[in-house]
């Protein structure tokens, strides 16, 4: 059953957080440009900062952090990269 805080999401908010995703992206993008070597450090940043979206929407939703995958199953190019891409 959804909280209160987890349907308090209006078109506003998605809009923003879409547009906050696809601003990241391009910057990502642009700094595998200049520096293409950060590329390799991926991984490692991606695993870390999954953590801690992890721990972020545990206290956002209230719902244990074991609802929430331990990984990102997500390939880097493909998919985290792609600015069409959008996960179901």
């Amino acid at each position: 059953m959804a909280t209160a805080r987890q349907l308090d999401q209006s078109t506003t908010s998605l809009y923003e957080q879409d547009f906050f995703i696809q601003g990241q992206r391009r910057e990502l993008v642009r700094l595998i440009k200049q520096s293409p070597s950060l590329k390799a450090f991926i991984p490692e940043v991606l695993n870390e900062l999954w953590q801690d979206a992890r721990e972020d929407a545990e206290i956002e939703t209230g719902m244990p952090i074991q609802t929430f995958p331990k990984s990102c199953s997500w390939d880097t190019d493909e998919q985290i990269l792609n600015k069409t891409w959008w996960p179901e």
